[in-house]
C-alpha cells in the first residue's frame, strides 16, 4: 500500500511580513490550501482572490491558505508590483516566495496557478490546476474540518497578520467624458470623477469589496478595470466580480448589466444580462453600436449589445495561445482594444503582443512582440499609443509604416502605466504604482509629460480587521526559566477591560517547537495589558501565536462584549536573556 502523501515542508521558502511558517508546528492541526500562482496571469490573480475570501470566511476555524508566489521572470520579482497585487486582495493573505522554485518541484508543478488541499495531520487529500472551483472546494474544506474538530484541531488557529498599510489608489481603468476624466480605482475599490487638474468631483462605490448594486455611496465593487463611456451611462468592467457594471451619470447609480457574479467556464454565450457568465473582464470598448469586452481569463473578445444587455463570443477560440487567423484564432490574455484603420487593434498582456484583427476579413494578425505586458491601447494623432505597463513605458505606432517608438519612459516619471484614454488632442495616462495622471498634449509633438495628482479623494470605510493578528517586535527570552510577558492589547477609544471576566492566553510555537504554555488565567494591569507566565524551555529561535481572550466594555455602565486579540511574536531563546518582556506591535 502506497503511503499517503504529505505537505512538504516550507522552510526554503521567502516569507513575506511575518516569521517562517513550519508546517509541523505553525500549521498542526489545520486544513491547509498550499496555492502556487504568479503575478503575470489573469488566473493566478483570480485563485489568489478567491483564496483570500476563503481565508476570511474561515479566519476563526483552524484553515490557512499560504499563498506562495513562483515568479518566473525579472519584472515579477519586483517586490513593490507584488505588494500591489496583495492590496487588491478583500483581506490579508499570508503569502511566501519560491525563488528557487523548491516548493513548485516538491510538489510535482509544471503549470500555474496550481493548489493542493492537506487535512489537519498534512496528508495532501487533493491536488487542482487553474482557479479553483468554489463549491466543490468548499465542501471539502467543510468535510476535513469536521474531521479535524474530533481530532487534532488547532489549539490555536492560524490567522494571518492584519495589514496595516494604507490602501492606495492603483489606478486600472480611465476614459473621458464631458470634459471630465472617470477613473476606476482597483485599491480603492471606487470609480471616482476627476477634473483636469486632478480633483476629485464624485466618488461611486463605498470602498468596501463586493458587487452590490444601487446608490453612488452604497454599491461595492471588487476589482474595477475598464471604463467605456456610452450615451447614458459609464460601462465598468469589474474583473473581481465578472460583471458588467453601468454607473448612470445623472444620479451615479449603479447596475450589473451583465454576469453572474462567479467565473465562468463559457466560451459561447448568447445569454442575456445577469443570467450570462463572464470570465475576468478586463476591457472595453464601444464599436459600431456594440460594447467589445476583452475577457482575459476566457482568452476571448466578446460582443455585448447595451440594448439587449445580450453577450457572446466573437474572436477567439476559448484555448490559451497565440494563434493568428479566421475562425482558429487564439489569444492568450487579450486586455484592450482601440478601432483605427478599418480595423480593431488589439494588446495581449499574457503574451506582450499587439494583434491587428481585420475586419472586412474576419481575421487576426500578430503584428508586434516583445511587449512588456501591454495593458492599453487607442488611437490619437494618427497612431496608437500603447501602455507597456512593466517596461515601463508608452508606446507610439504607426501601422502604415510599421514604426514602433518609445514615446514617453520611467524618464518622465512613469512607473507602471496601465490605462490610456484621448481627451480631444490630450492623451491621459494612468499610473497604478504612482496612484497619479500625466497628461500630454499630442497637438505639439512634445516629449513631455504633465504629473497630476489626485486630490480631494474621500477617506476609506474601517477595514474590518477584527480576529486578525498583529506582528510583534522580535523578542529576547531566557532559556529554561519561566518568563513574564506583558501584552498590551490594543482596545479601541473610549473601551476598558472588564477585570470581572478572566483573560486567557494560548499560545503556540510556529516553528522550532522551544516554547510551552498552556491556557492561563492572567491578571490585568492599567486596564490594558495582560500579563503572562511563559515556560521557555531550550535556546533557539520560534514564532511564538498568541490568542488572547477577554471581555471588553465602553464605559462602566455598558454590557461587556467578548473581545479576542490574535499576535505573531518572533522569539529568540538564549542563555542570558531577560526574565520579563512586552509584546509590541510593528511599526508599519
Amino acid at each position: 500500500m502506497t503511503a499517503p502523501e504529505r505537505l512538504p515542508e516550507l522552510s526554503a521558502l521567502r516569507w513575506l511580513d511575518r516569521p517562517a511558517l513550519h508546517v509541523a508546528t505553525g500549521l498542526a492541526g489545520h486544513v491547509v490550501v498550499v496555492l502556487l500562482w504568479r503575478l503575470g496571469c489573469v488566473h493566478c490573480r483570480q485563485a489568489l482572490a478567491e483564496l483570500a475570501r476563503l481565508q476570511a470566511e474561515y479566519l476563526r476555524r483552524p484553515f490557512a491558505v499560504v499563498a506562495v508566489h513562483v515568479p518566473t521572470s525579472q519584472t515579477e520579482r519586483c517586490e513593490r508590483r507584488l505588494r500591489a497585487a496583495l492590496q487588491e486582495l478583500d483581506g490579508p493573505l499570508t503569502v511566501a516566495v519560491d525563488e528557487s522554485r523548491a516548493l513548485c518541484n516538491a510538489l510535482r508543478v509544471s503549470a500555474l496557478p496550481a493548489f493542493v488541499l492537506a487535512d489537519a495531520d498534512g496528508e495532501i487529500r487533493f491536488r487542482g490546476h487553474g482557479e479553483p472551483n468554489r463549491l466543490p472546494l468548499v465542501e471539502a474544506i467543510d468535510s476535513l474540518l469536521a474531521r479535524a474538530a474530533h481530532g487534532r484541531a488547532a489549539t490555536v488557529p492560524f490567522v494571518p497578520c492584519a495589514e496595516h498599510r494604507e490602501r492606495s489608489l492603483m489606478p486600472r481603468g480611465i476614459a473621458a467624458h464631458g470634459g471630465e476624466l472617470w477613473l476606476a480605482a482597483a485599491g480603492h475599490r471606487r470609480v471616482y470623477v476627476v477634473d483636469t487638474d486632478g480633483r476629485v468631483l464624485r466618488s461611486i462605490g463605498s470602498g468596501a469589496a463586493g458587487a452590490d448594486d444601487g446608490e453612488a455611496l452604497r454599491a461595492t465593487f471588487r476589482s474595477p478595470q475598464a471604463l467605456c463611456a456610452l450615451a447614458a451611462h459609464m460601462l465598468v468592467a469589474d474583473a473581481g466580480s465578472h460583471t458588467l457594471r453601468a454607473i448612470e451619470y445623472a444620479t451615479g447609480e449603479v447596475a450589473t448589466w451583465c454576469g453572474t457574479g462567479r467565473r465562468s467556464t463559457d466560451r459561447t454565450g448568447g445569454g442575456f444580462a445577469r443570467d450570462q457568465g463572464l470570465c475576468s473582464p478586463v476591457g472595453s470598448i464601444e464599436h459600431e453600436g456594440a460594447v467589445v469586452v476583452a475577457q482575459a481569463g476566457a482568452h476571448q473578445l466578446w460582443q455585448f449589445d447595451p440594448a439587449t444587455r445580450a453577450a457572446s463570443a466573437w474572436f477567439g477560440t476559448g484555448v490559451r495561445a497565440e494563434t493568428d487567423g479566421g475562425e482558429a484564432a487564439a489569444f492568450v490574455e487579450p486586455w484592450a482594444a482601440a478601432a483605427f484603420m478599418d480595423s480593431l487593434w488589439v494588446v495581449d498582456a499574457g503574451g506582450g503582443t499587439l494583434r491587428q484583427l481585420e475586419l472586412a476579413h474576419h481575421r487576426v494578425q500578430t503584428v508586434r512582440r516583445g511587449l512588456a505586458r501591454p495593458t492599453a491601447v487607442v488611437a490619437a494623432a494618427g497612431a496608437l499609443w500603447i501602455a507597456a505597463s512593466w517596461q515601463p513605458a508608452v508606446l507610439r505606432y504607426e501601422p502604415v509604416a510599421g514604426v514602433l517608438e518609445t514615446w514617453f519612459d520611467a524618464a518622465h516619471g512613469l512607473v507602471e502605466p496601465v490605462a490610456l484614454a484621448v481627451d480631444g488632442n490630450r492623451l491621459w495616462i494612468a499610473d497604478a504604482a504612482t496612484s497619479c495622471l500625466f497628461a500630454a498634449d499630442l497637438t505639439r509633438g512634445e516629449r513631455t509629460l504633465r504629473r497630476v495628482p489626485l486630490t480631494d479623494v474621500p477617506a476609506l470605510p474601517e477595514s474590518p480587521g477584527a480576529g486578525l493578528a498583529d506582528l510583534a517586535e522580535r523578542l529576547v527570552l531566557r532559556a529554561f526559566c519561566d518568563v513574564s510577558l506583558r501584552i498590551a492589547l490594543p482596545l479601541p477609544a473610549g473601551w476598558q477591560l472588564d477585570t470581572k471576566v478572566p483573560v486567557q492566553v494560548d499560545a503556540i510555537d510556529e516553528a522550532k517547537p522551544v516554547l510551552a504554555c498552556s491556557r492561563n488565567t492572567v491578571a490585568t494591569i492599567d486596564g490594558a495589558t495582560a500579563v503572562v507566565l511563559l515556560p521557555v524551555a531550550e535556546e533557539g529561535h520560534g514564532a511564538l501565536r498568541l490568542r488572547v481572550r477577554g471581555a471588553a466594555r465602553q464605559g462602566p455602565a455598558a454590557a461587556p462584549a467578548t473581545a479576542t486579540w490574535n499576535w505573531v511574536v518572533p522569539v529568540e531563546v538564549a542563555e542570558a536573556g531577560p526574565t520579563e518582556a512586552e509584546v509590541r506591535a510593528v511599526a508599519r
